[in-house]
């Protein structure tokens, strides 16, 4: 279980008491979904499931080996997500979910554990009533990996977001905390725009094309950016501003992160904005960042910083 700020996702257990094999039981995924009972537990063999999913009760769907079960592909082809979870709890484990407009949508309380999205043009997809805990969870050459709505909650661990358009976008209102994820190799590490709580703690933010980073706030959002390594970005490394559609004032914490290598700054308030952002923290590291380690010159940044 973790627990931040106004954060809350609890873990599920394994509670089924009935478990429906798939093809053994029913030859379609979706088929087994209709047949199973609130709370029990489907087991799919490895192949290849050309389906959409529509997931309406408390369930698991577990792969009997990871990484060879795939869902989708043309299954996707009227424009459905491969996998709609609209009531819970729901727990997922190591499906493979691609080429469909969107991976997974969430608007339910919903676990994903050793999975792997790619190929979709939003990976997962979180709406203002979803919560969803993602674990070992791997996210690769999408459009979004992960867009987290208004009011939605996303808790990520240990997960890896390498390839996308946007590895995580938060957007008006979610909550999103991050804990020692990988965002790799995507054109824009981690978006934040008018998010009502970040916290990323852990993290390894680099060799993203633009930056690590970005920060577009309003209504005083809080944003915590605790032991993270923010390394060898195209752009800055952090950047924060304030929305142009909602402006106001940004509270950000950095405390105890490794911030080098990046093509721009290290850390960047963008200086149309200074008055209305407010940093703090300490124990921060910088080194070749190109275009400086702090910018502007003139923003009081923390003694210690």
């Amino acid at each position: 279980m973790r627990r931040f700020g106004l954060v809350f996702v609890l873990f599920l257990p394994l509670v089924g008491l009935c478990q429906i094999k798939v093809p053994g039981d029913f030859p379609t995924i979706q088929e087994a979904i209709a047949h199973a009972p609130s709370g029990g537990v489907v087991l799919v063999s490895p192949g290849v499931y050309e389906e959409t999913l529509l997931i309406e009760k408390p369930l698991t769907i577990e792969a009997t080996k990871a990484g060879v079960v795939i869902v989708g592909g043309s299954g996707c082809r009227r424009g459905l997500p491969a996998i709609r979870i609209v009531a819970g709890p729901v727990r997922l484990i190591g499906l493979t979910v691609e080429g469909c407009p969107v991976g997974i949508e969430i608007s339910a309380t919903a676990e994903l554990s050793g999975m792997r999205i790619k190929g979709n043009g939003i990976g997962i997809e979180v709406l203002g009533s979803g919560r969803v805990a993602l674990r070992e969870t791997t996210v690769e050459r999408n459009t979004v990996g992960l867009e987290v709505w208004v009011g939605g909650n996303a808790v990520v661990q240990d997960g890896l977001f390498r390839g996308n358009q946007v590895g995580i976008k938060a957007l008006r209102g979610s909550l999103l905390g991050l804990f020692d994820a990988r965002v790799k190799e995507n054109w824009l590490g981690i978006e934040i725009w008018e998010a009502k709580s970040v916290l990323i703690d852990g993290c390894d933010v680099s060799s993203n094309t633009d930056d690590g980073i970005l920060v577009r706030g309003a209504a005083l959002p809080r944003v915590s950016i605790r032991g993270c390594s923010i390394l060898k970005n195209g752009d800055d490394g952090i950047q924060l501003g304030v929305s142009p559609m909602q402006p106001d004032r940004i509270e950000a914490e950095m405390t105890g992160n490794t911030i080098q290598g990046n093509q721009g700054c290290g850390v960047m308030v963008d200086p149309a904005d200074v008055a209305a952002i407010l940093v703090w923290g300490s124990g921060n590291t910088y080194a070749n960042n190109a275009a400086g380690n702090l910018f502007p010159q003139n923003y009081p940044w923390p003694k210690g910083f």
